[in-house]
C-alpha cells in the first residue's frame, strides 16, 4: 500500500485549489509577495524537493494510520 506523506499530499492539493477562484489562497499568495498561485506552488514544489522529503514511506502499512494520526 502506498502511504503518502503530508508533503506529497500538499503538492497534489495546491494545484487543484489554484485552479479555482479561492479567496483564501489568493490572500495568502498576495501576502507572501507572489503574483499568482502558480508561483507559490512552484516555490513549494522547489522547497519540498530541496528538503528531500519522500513522497511515500514503504514501511508504513494501512494498519499504522490510526497510530500515526494521534
Amino acid at each position: 500500500m502506498r502511504i503518502e506523506t503530508g508533503a506529497d499530499a500538499l503538492t497534489r492539493v495546491l494545484p487543484f485549489i489554484g485552479q479555482r477562484d479561492n479567496p483564501r489562497l489568493t490572500t495568502l499568495v498576495l501576502a507572501l509577495g507572489y503574483k499568482d498561485s502558480r508561483q507559490l506552488i512552484a516555490k513549494v514544489d522547489s522547497l519540498l524537493a530541496s528538503l528531500n522529503i519522500p513522497a511515500e514511506v514503504a514501511e508504513w502499512q494501512q494498519a499504522d494510520i490510526p497510530h500515526l494520526a494521534m
